[in-house]
């Protein structure tokens, strides 16, 4: 087949600010195109600009690079490449299956009105976004889409919030719930755990850093605690207040403040450590989360990202608002949880997801 993927952006930022970066491969969504190129197919990937890495690489597939026209006006979560019409006018017929990210994207409409009846829209907000106090986002879902959306394929929800959520506005939605596959390969499973603890993400307020060292701190005060340690993986603003917070909390020695990490670096470490922390305070689905899985790794977190969903459906960790150290206690004392998740990790894979696309729009030709 040859498969459109319309995902103009690439990865998150803080702010109006992007960061720049030296390649894509490693997104998320450049796996997910790999996974259709293994299983033989011919992709282009349709993304912003302002995404593009700062250095010179060679891809494996087609990307298309559009410049988004009111980047200055507009936050980057809500590009409007005005260019993309045009294009879809003239190749959109050459396209076999299009997945487009989100139904609250300019994009998204656009791959309807050209070209609806191969359009599966790939759902990942589970609640309106929150710019201008939600109103562009409620507008949108209930003016837009009824009047806009009505030949798309169907939307592929990834996770069950998000089809909670847009089921209300639009359909078909699938029972089946697909999110991002990962590269297994940069995954080690079945190396030997080490006592430590890890958690992962931006040293930002929101993503509950703080929350994480406190219920690390209770768990120092158990006697099984010996010779644990809590590994931090990411950078940020918030990086000498949290090791001030450890400080004072008398763990400093035992909390270790790694900074970035390489994906390969990441993957190591987490097949190390017996459990993976999660106490963020506002997230969606967290590609984390399912790394941590795929290599054996348990996950205790907290029910506010997406992932927890199917984390509690398939028991790969402990999801709870108000995990403690008897959670984490739990999971060290417990070797069925490491065991269903290296059970769990071929499904994990970007081909595995990839199939699933594929399945998805034969079923609902």
């Amino acid at each position: 087949m040859k498969i459109l993927v319309i995902n103009p952006i690439l990865y998150t930022s803080e702010g109006r600010q992007l960061p720049k970066v030296t390649t894509i491969k490693d997104t998320m969504i450049y796996g997910m195109c790999m996974g259709f190129v293994r299983l033989g197919h011919q992709v282009t990937l349709v993304a912003v600009d302002d995404y593009r890495p700062t250095q010179d690489e060679d891809y494996d597939f087609d990307i298309l690079w559009l410049h988004d026209t009111f980047r200055r006006l507009l936050s980057p979560s809500l590009p409007v490449p005005t260019a993309l019409p045009a294009w879809l006018r003239r190749e959109a017929h050459d396209y076999d299956m299009i997945v487009a990210s989100e139904a609250f994207a300019y994009t998204t409409l656009c791959a309807s009105r050209m070209a609806g009846n191969k359009t599966i829209v790939w759902q990942e907000l589970s609640a309106h976004q929150r710019k201008w106090h939600r109103w562009p986002s409620r507008l949108w879902h209930r003016c837009v889409i009824p009047a806009a959306f009505g030949k798309v394929r169907c939307v592929v929800p990834r996770s069950q919030r998000a089809r909670d959520f847009i089921a209300d506005y639009m359909g078909p939605v699938t029972e089946r719930i697909l999110d991002h596959g990962i590269d297994l390969d940069c995954l080690p499973v079945g190396g030997i755990r080490k006592r430590q603890f890890i958690t992962v993400g931006q040293l930002i307020e929101r993503k509950g850093i703080d929350t994480v060292i406190r219920r690390f701190a209770q768990f120092c005060a158990t006697p099984q605690s010996e010779g644990y340690t809590l590994l931090v993986a990411g950078r940020g603003p918030e990086r000498q207040a949290l090791m001030h917070l450890a400080q004072s909390l008398a763990i400093g020695h035992r909390v270790q403040f790694l900074g970035f990490v390489s994906h390969h670096q990441l993957g190591q470490l987490l097949s190390e450590s017996v459990a993976m922390l999660v106490a963020t305070r506002q997230d969606l689905n967290m590609v984390s989360v399912t790394e941590a899985v795929a290599c054996g790794t348990p996950v205790i977190t907290n029910t506010v990202p997406n992932t927890s969903h199917w984390v509690r459906q398939q028991r790969l960790g402990i999801v709870r608002d108000d995990w403690d150290a008897g959670d984490m206690l739990a999971v060290i004392a417990d070797d069925t949880y490491a065991s269903r998740c290296v059970a769990w990790r071929p499904h994990l894979s970007c081909e595995a997801v990839a199939q699933q696309f594929i399945d998805v729009f034969e079923q609902y030709g």
